[in-house]
């Protein structure tokens, strides 16, 4: 009953989660489909949980008034998230035209900067011909950071723009990319 109670709470917590940029559009989507992956597992766990803490009742087998409580609790908190993730995918919905127009503007700026990113590289960066190490080296350390700086101002940067948050906005990029297409 525990490990159903804290899937219960857990889910919830992912599914209260408020949208206010792509990321959190993201977030929502895997926070649904975590929901949409555990409900029937959930919904064939708690009328036997139910049942059994009903027979303890019934009988006056010993119970803690905590248990009990618990397990009369878990059809409320089974509801309560059905009605947060329909909640949720309705906001998703709704704010759906706007986050795709949102989108498809931010991946252009980013395509955009990565054309120029990749040119400037290719012509000026630490692979041109004729470049001593220490030279190519320097090259490589200015390209780093201005990669890091460019894209830090793009519309699609997070707020902690480090390497693996960058690999999970590139990850996701295509996905984005996809949709709109």
């Amino acid at each position: 009953m525990e490990t159903v109670i804290l899937s219960l709470e857990a889910l919830q917590s992912r599914l209260d989660a408020k949208i206010e940029d792509i990321e959190d559009v993201r977030l929502a989507m895997e926070a649904l489909q975590k929901y949409r992956e555990a409900e029937t597992d959930l919904g064939l766990k708690i009328p036997p949980i139910e049942e059994a803490f009903f027979v303890v009742t019934k009988h006056n087998i010993p119970a803690t008034t905590e248990e009990l409580e618990e397990a009369e609790s878990l059809s409320y908190l089974f509801r309560k998230l059905r009605y947060s993730a329909n909640n949720l995918s309705g906001n998703v919905d709704r704010l759906h035209p706007t986050f795709q127009k949102q989108l498809h503007s931010s991946l252009t700026t980013f395509r955009h900067e990565c054309t120029g990113f990749c040119a400037s590289y290719a012509e000026e960066g630490p692979m041109v011909t004729g470049l001593i190490p220490r030279e190519a080296s320097d090259k490589l350390a200015f390209f780093q950071v201005s990669c890091l700086s460019t894209f830090a101002h793009s519309p699609l940067a997070a707020d902690d723009l480090t390497h693996d948050n960058l690999y999970s906005r590139t990850d996701s990029m295509p996905f984005g990319d996809e949709t709109l297409n």
